[in-house]
């Protein structure tokens, strides 16, 4: 109940300020050496040079969800397709452009052993280093996130490297 009131919270605070806003599918590996993992978001635009993203993610095998992040990012620099190229401060108004984005965020994961004996919790933090291509409405973006993941209790904290890609639809 909780997280849902927490996603309906972020829809109505961004719809309040956005400039836009969309949902997207993806797939990556979460962290090293574990089996990739298919996902959705929900992200708004607060303006030219901000977004904020909500994003789920579960196993391709198990087909339930596993982990969450909240990210904040910046588009620091768009091409346009008529070869003017601007910063984020003076985003082009039109959706046919390429972009480059950086971020950060938080994680929390979550998974079930598959004998029910142990259950895994991490929560982390990530930088993200990103590219979306955009076409009309659709983008199609990769991205790389390095950053540190740690039990809840904080010991034996320890790197993470995930990598993502997929699509986005803007509305």
């Amino acid at each position: 109940m909780k997280k849902t009131l927490f996603v309906l919270l972020f829809v109505v605070l961004g719809a309040a300020h956005a400039q836009a806003f969309y949902f997207g599918l993806s797939t990556g590996s979460p962290y090293v050496n574990e089996d990739f993992k298919a996902g959705a978001h929900l992200g708004v635009a607060l303006s030219p040079s901000l977004e904020l993203r909500v994003s789920a993610e579960g196993s391709l095998r198990d087909a339930r969800p596993e982990m969450a992040s909240l990210d904040v990012l910046v588009p620091v620099y768009y091409f346009t397709t008529d070869n003017v190229n601007v910063r984020a401060s003076a985003a082009p108004n039109t959706t046919t452009h390429s972009n480059l984005y950086l971020g950060a965020g938080v994680d929390g994961y979550y998974r079930q052993s598959a004998r029910r004996l142990t259950d895994v919790r991490r929560f982390g933090v990530h930088g993200v280093v990103g590219a979306e291509a955009m076409l009309g409405r659709i983008g199609l973006f990769g991205e790389l996130q390095p950053g540190v993941v740690a039990p809840p209790n904080f010991n034996n904290p320890r790197g993470s490297f995930r990598g993502r890609f997929g699509f986005n639809f803007h509305f």
